[in-house]
């Protein structure tokens, strides 16, 4: 946690260009959460056939958070630099419509090896790590 999907139009990024997106990704959100909860990241590339969706024919990027751990700053900072980071891919013509969610999921909604986990679980992380 957090867990970003990147939806892209299939075939407009190589493997390569999407590992190398993942990466960059996962490193601007533990700028963003903290080096703590690296191990709890998830970043997945997911290509979309082209007639399928569209959103002005660009990417839609969505974070996943659990409810109540993250501000609305660090939310906002968040999308910030992860826009930053698509734009530094994509290209800077894409800087006014690439699209970042950051979407809450209720505490218990959300579980890593079987155990369903609230924000104070997510703090205790980050905490134990520091």
């Amino acid at each position: 946690m957090p867990l970003v999907d990147i939806q892209v139009i299939e075939g407009v990024f190589t493997d390569d260009e999407k590992k190398s997106m993942i990466e960059k990704v996962t490193e601007t959100v533990v700028e963003v959460v903290g080096e703590a909860l690296r191990g709890v990241i998830w970043v997945r590339v997911i290509d979309v056939s082209g007639g399928k969706w569209a959103i002005a024919g660009k990417h839609l990027v969505d974070i996943e958070v659990i409810e109540g751990v993250f501000t609305k700053a660090e939310k906002k900072t968040m999308i910030e630099k992860v826009t930053e980071t698509m734009v530094e891919i994509e290209g800077e013509a894409l800087s006014g419509v690439t699209w970042v969610r950051v979407i809450d999921v209720p505490g218990g909604q959300w579980g890593i090896g079987g155990q369903a986990l609230g924000a104070a679980d997510v703090k205790a992380l980050q905490e134990n790590a520091a």
